[in-house]
């Protein structure tokens, strides 16, 4: 059986928040290593209400982190 290495930087997100007056904008960033391929924003389908979540993972589809933003039909988002 073969013990799978740690990663020393695995794929992960970081969201920043920009303010404009009383209104927030949230950007996910995505940062860190994978087996395969890139460390990216992965989207969701949107559901019948048209919220969908992005975040971060390797090309292989594997989400390896705990933060995400969700964005609502009407455009909000919330962390």
């Amino acid at each position: 059986m073969e013990v799978e290495k740690e990663k020393k930087n695995p794929c992960r997100g970081t969201v920043r928040e920009e303010r404009r007056g009383k209104k927030s904008t949230y950007t996910l960033n995505c940062e860190g290593d994978c087996d395969d391929g890139k460390c990216k924003v992965h989207k969701t389908k949107p559901d019948h209400h048209g919220t969908y979540i992005e975040y971060c993972a390797c090309d292989d589809g594997a989400r390896s982190c705990n933060i995400y933003i969700e964005t609502d039909g009407r455009g909000n988002k919330r962390i």
